[in-house]
């Protein structure tokens, strides 16, 4: 992604098991490793890694906001979807490549919706700053 001269990147690492539910199969998150990155440098960092040995194990994130920040600190999140790490990338500057992302991402979120185990309803909503707009059943 290309920003107003900062290269702002993402990087995604996402462990998971496939489940077989009745007749359909299910993809269950085991853990992941989100990044965001500005000039090649970790800028946001977003966390689940519950079977770590360490006593972290709710969703967080590293935020490394200066050269000094080390970004050790771990601020709860709740469940971070790849697509709310593509907003972070372009609240620090990327450029999306399509002008309909915004409603590519919306309806992506509303489709998770209906099928995530874990999460609140909040971190699957997405008010867009560009116009794009979603049709919701109430």
């Amino acid at each position: 992604m290309k920003s107003n001269g900062q290269k702002v990147s993402v990087a995604f690492s996402i462990n998971y098991r496939l489940i077989q539910v009745s007749r359909k199969w299910k993809i269950s998150t085991e853990n992941y490793i989100h990044k965001v990155l500005v000039d090649g440098k970790p800028r946001v960092e977003f966390h689940w890694h519950p079977d770590d040995q360490i006593p972290v194990w709710f969703p967080h994130i590293h935020m490394r906001l200066s050269i000094g920040n080390q970004g050790k600190e771990h601020i709860p999140s709740g469940r971070v979807l790849v697509e709310d790490v593509l907003v972070c990338a372009y609240e620090l500057g990327a450029k999306p490549q399509k002008q309909e992302w915004e409603s590519v991402l919306i309806a992506n979120k509303e489709k998770v919706t209906d099928e995530v185990t874990w999460g609140t309803p909040s971190t699957l909503l997405y008010n867009p700053q560009s116009g794009a707009e979603a049709e919701i059943d109430a």
